[in-house]
């Protein structure tokens, strides 16, 4: 009676216990999606506020990425130009140029240097506002983003932050240092902790109170932005069109970025083919059969013209034989015109209808690749410390497969890249240590 007893309290445990394990999954679920759902909300804010509102200079495709690290926290990264707008820039131009001669719409002469000198150090004075000024403007787009739409944030653990970083893409241009000799940073920077967000939520701090707990960080270190932008191109060029046998390539627009307390990530769009091809044939050796066949058919119906065309005259010239009337003569009926069956995608709408396990194929052999180039080059970016991390979200922009997953995140500790390195682990061994997912 005893052991009955216990088999069925056995049972109940398993039950319970399976039951919890449903719903702590369904939970897990639930919050991963509401992250998400927040990441694509706070994209599109910050595309309107920074990306439009803002002194930085972008160009018309660049987006906001936005991406949940769990134990840190959202960040959303963007890349610029560096700060001014073309429009000064053309305004600028125009001002330091004289039409003269006969013919003003052929001839024209720059003004002398030193005229063109006085000229800029004047519209420095009267009408461009000093990069200081504009890094001022932005912090103030990025106060109101925190104050008015980041409290809203119900999803983040209060130990963890909400971070906005802009970055300078090209520091070579002259965007890069504004319209005076006083030089942009690198990076532009904003953190804000959670638990700070909650508290404002909650009444607990006023409106100045949030302000002053918004931490703004300058960067000007182009040493170790060197270190991640060698990075970028290397995964740019091993896993490109130009070097990638796969299907499945980056395109090109790989952004890094070094997060204190996380490591390095990296923001990499993948697509499949290159994104312009817009007409493409499901299987190019039966479109080439099947133009074959279309030849041969061609051949086929005009041979069967010729012999349609020659009975009906000949039935018609025969006179009929008195007195029996004749049977009216079947008209032979006319062969029916051969056709061609192609599938071509005119519009793009159904390119390659991919198996999931030729999609999982293409997927995994990028992870790998991304991985083995982790391990061999990853420890060249010194200023990620042994403990944190490194890591790659790979962004499925041009797709051509029907599942919800858009992105692929691969991370790994600088540690275990390091061993790799050092030969002390093995491939399998260092995959064995790597996170990955998708979304």
């Amino acid at each position: 009676m005893k052991n009955g007893t216990n088999i069925k309290l056995f049972t109940i445990s398993l039950i319970i216990l399976s039951v919890m394990g449903t719903l702590f999954g369904q939970t897990l679920h639930d919050q991963s999606e509401k992250i998400q759902q927040e990441i694509d909300i706070y994209d599109n804010i910050l595309n309107k506020l920074i990306i439009g509102d803002s002194p930085f200079y972008f160009s018309f495709d660049d987006r906001v990425k936005g991406v949940y690290l769990d134990g840190f926290g959202m960040l959303f990264d963007m890349e610029s130009y560096g700060l001014g707008d073309l429009s000064e820039s053309v305004i600028e131009t125009i001002k330091n140029i004289e039409i003269t001669g006969d013919n003003q719409d052929t001839l024209v002469k720059v003004r002398s240097s030193e005229k063109n000198k006085l000229d800029k150090d004047k519209v420095l004075v009267e009408k461009w506002p000093n990069v200081a000024e504009k890094v001022a403007q932005t912090k103030k787009l990025l106060t109101k983003f925190y104050v008015d739409y980041a409290s809203a944030i119900k999803s983040l653990k209060p130990e963890e932050r909400i971070v906005v970083n802009i970055r300078i893409r090209d520091r070579e241009s002259g965007y890069s240092y504004g319209r005076t000799k006083e030089k942009s940073p690198t990076q532009l920077r904003s953190s804000l902790k959670a638990d700070d967000l909650i508290k404002y939520r909650q009444g607990k701090l006023t409106n100045d109170q949030l302000v002053k707990k918004i931490q703004f960080d300058e960067s000007y270190d182009t040493q170790n932005d060197r270190e991640i932008e060698i990075m970028e191109n290397i995964l740019n060029t091993a896993l490109g069109k130009s070097s990638s046998k796969s299907a499945l390539v980056l395109t090109g627009g790989t952004r890094g970025i070094y997060l204190d307390n996380f490591g390095a990530l990296f923001f990499s769009p993948a697509s499949i083919f290159d994104k312009g091809v817009r007409v493409l044939v499901k299987n190019l050796s039966h479109f080439e059969q099947q133009t074959r066949e279309f030849e041969r058919k061609t051949r086929e119906f005009e041979r069967k013209m010729d012999e349609f065309k020659k009975n009906q005259v000949e039935t018609l010239s025969e006179p009929p034989e008195p007195p029996e009337l004749p049977e009216a003569p079947e008209a032979p009926e006319a062969p029916e015109a051969p056709t061609i069956d192609v599938d071509i995608d005119w519009n793009g709408s159904k390119i390659f209808e991919q198996s999931k396990a030729a999609i999982d194929s293409m997927i995994n052999a990028m992870s790998d690749q991304i991985i083995e180039l982790l391990g061999q080059y990853g420890h060249t970016m010194r200023k990620v410390k042994d403990d944190e991390w490194v890591m790659v979200a790979v962004d499925f922009n041009y797709k051509v497969w029907s599942s919800d997953e858009s992105r692929l995140y691969i991370k790994v500790r600088k540690s275990d890249l390091l061993k790799y390195n050092r030969d002390e682990i093995d491939f399998e061994t260092l995959k064995k240590s790597v996170n990955i997912w998708r979304s």
